[in-house]
């Protein structure tokens, strides 16, 4: 295997269902955890601060996940560590094996030179290295790399010559089907990624991050460029991390904010965020969750997109959680402790898209502050009525009026 394909999938979702799994979400924790086959498993802070820390002892360690209080590290064996660096395992042994992914309660692992992917539990028992094989698609891309969103498992990577594209099959089986294609790629698809909305993608020759839309109403394969060999990349609170060569880098979800060189790295292939014990005597003094002293209920008249600023107490992430009508919006982070409510359409009092069509918008914001406290507000946005006046633009007559001629009288002289 040569060095320029290897790349990471890390893709961390939460799921209580056994088969077909909740969309994919933002990561959360405070630790980033990187690692590669000659300097092994590394880890610090999600901040930012403090050094780099060894976590156990590992060698050809290429892939990342992170399921609660475990790292999984795939290539050529999937193996399971505590984010603490204890109880190293080796669950399985499997011959060309190099995608991985943590969803629910499965592993699932994907082939550098094979087009099938595996599953097995999260013990390492009930593994089918077999789960679903596509073999007949002779046109898809091996497994090198995997991510679910919704009902699909997305993957893409492997041999360069079958790189450049990212393709999906229902997780219940059947045929793949193309989802994107990298146009410049030169070494094939690196890393996947999702946050549900998003499925995002390094591309490592070029020094490049692509993004398209789940519903494919957008893409952009130079979402991001100017990078330096990015490979791992994962979505968590309000930015996308990835490797950068010898740099951790990060940027907004919202497209700002890019941060090439944001912090050293010294493993730069593996990328996952989880909570780790590790790093806990550096956060145990902060265990207060931010909170939100601006106004919960706002008041907006129709036909208009913003709707406020939204501040937190402290410096903090804020994202949108949740509510009955979070689709409604969007948050766009304007400081490192202030972000800027908007509808995404301008609502229209007489025909209201809200759940119950009463003009009463109701969303959920999260504030997670560098300790990985978190706090909640809900927020209501009540859409008042504009009066609807009507105006011309414009007065003309339709027909030249016959203007009064005047007349001069003649008089007879007799």
């Amino acid at each position: 295997m040569k060095l320029g394909r290897l790349t990471l999938a890390v893709t961390l979702v939460i799921s209580t269902f056994s088969l077909l799994s909740s969309p994919s979400a933002a990561a959360t924790g405070n630790t980033i955890f990187t690692c590669d086959y000659s300097a092994g498993l590394k880890a610090r802070p999600i901040d930012g601060s403090g050094t780099q820390s060894t976590i156990g002892s590992l060698t050809a360690c290429v892939e990342l996940e992170a399921s609660g209080s475990n790292i999984y590290i795939g290539y050529g064996a999937i193996r399971r560590i505590s984010t603490n660096g204890t109880g190293l395992t080796t669950l399985r042994t499997v011959a060309g094996q190099y995608g991985l992914l943590i969803n629910g309660n499965y592993i699932y692992y994907g082939y550098e030179y094979s087009k099938k992917i595996g599953r097995m539990n999260l013990d390492g028992t009930g593994a089918n290295d077999n789960w679903l094989d596509y073999s007949a698609t002779t046109s898809a891309p091996y497994s090198g790399q995997l991510a679910i969103v919704g009902s699909y498992i997305y993957f893409g990577g492997g041999e360069n010559i079958y790189g450049k594209s990212i393709w999906r099959i229902p997780l219940t089986g059947g045929t793949p089907t193309l989802f994107v294609t990298d146009a410049d790629a030169q070494a094939g698809i690196g890393g996947i990624d999702s946050d549900g909305t998003y499925i995002y993608w390094t591309d490592y020759r070029v020094g490049e991050i692509g993004r398209a839309a789940i519903d494919q109403s957008s893409t952009n394969d130079n979402w991001v460029t100017g990078l330096s060999y990015p490979w791992g990349i994962q979505v968590a609170d309000s930015y996308v991390y990835f490797n950068n060569g010898n740099y951790i880098g990060r940027i907004l979800r919202n497209g700002t904010g890019l941060q090439n060189n944001w912090v050293s790295n010294t493993s730069g292939q593996g990328l996952a965020i989880a909570d780790a014990g590790v790093n806990s005597t550096a956060i145990a003094g902060d265990t207060t969750p931010p909170t939100f002293p601006s106004s919960e209920t706002f008041s907006v008249a129709e036909n208009t997109t913003s709707v406020g600023t939204i501040n937190a107490n402290e410096s903090a992430t804020i994202t949108i959680s949740g509510g009955e009508d979070s689709s409604k919006f969007s948050l766009t982070q304007s400081s490192d402790s202030s972000a800027a409510l908007s509808f995404i359409t301008a609502p229209n009092f007489e025909s209201p898209t809200d759940v119950g069509a009463n003009n009463t918008y109701i969303v959920v914001l999260r504030a997670t502050d560098s300790s990985s406290n978190a706090g909640f507000e809900t927020v209501t946005v009540t859409v008042t009525d504009v009066a609807d006046i009507a105006s011309f633009n414009s007065l003309a007559i339709a027909e030249v009026p016959v203007l009064p001629t005047a007349r001069q009288s003649r008089y007879l002289q007799m």
